[in-house]
């Protein structure tokens, strides 16, 4: 709730100075944490200012975004609502050529598809996760999509390989410290 509050302070800094990408990119990173404290009202809302700074701008940051609104949707059981909202980000993403927002646009794919039991949609969507952020080095988020991803292996029937993806977490979330760049 702290680092929310202090968040709040400094994203109208950004717009201030004109950095409304970084803005965004701030909006983003608050939703996600929105969605782990359960306030997915505000999460919401956070993705939408973001995307309002942004205009009608498509970058890898809307990429994300929208696949953040898409996340709640989906986790709260509009799946219907949602996909087609992931598969904007997608495209989104696509044209700009951006594996991290690819990366991250498929790990909450993974996570909504988790939710509304399409574990071989999970499956898919978390392997090519992991493949993005492996080239992008993006190794935080790397870290959400391996856990997310070993979640549908271990109920599919694929629990080697469910729990090496969890191993590397692991290790890996212990390595590495957060880096909001």
């Amino acid at each position: 709730e702290e680092c929310i509050a202090i968040w709040e302070d400094v994203l109208p800094m950004y717009q201030q100075v004109g950095d409304l990408d970084r803005a965004a990119k701030l909006c983003w990173e608050m939703g996600y944490q929105l969605i782990w404290l359960g306030r997915f009202a505000d999460a919401s809302a956070i993705y939408a200012r973001g995307t309002e700074l942004l205009g009608e701008r498509r970058s890898p940051t809307r990429a994300t975004l929208v696949s953040g609104t898409a996340i709640v949707m989906g986790v709260a059981g509009f799946f219907d609502e949602a996909e087609g909202q992931f598969a904007d980000a997608i495209e989104i993403a696509r044209e700009c050529a951006d594996d991290r927002a690819l990366g991250t646009v498929e790990m909450q794919h993974t996570v909504s598809n988790l939710f509304n039991a399409r574990l071989a949609d999970a499956i898919e969507s978390g392997r090519a996760s992991i493949e993005h952020l492996r080239r992008e080095n993006d190794l935080w988020t790397l870290v959400d999509a391996l856990t997310w991803t070993s979640l549908p292996l271990e109920f599919s029937g694929f629990p080697r390989e469910g729990r090496r993806l969890a191993e590397e977490a692991v290790d890996r979330r212990a390595a590495q410290p957060r880096n909001f760049n």
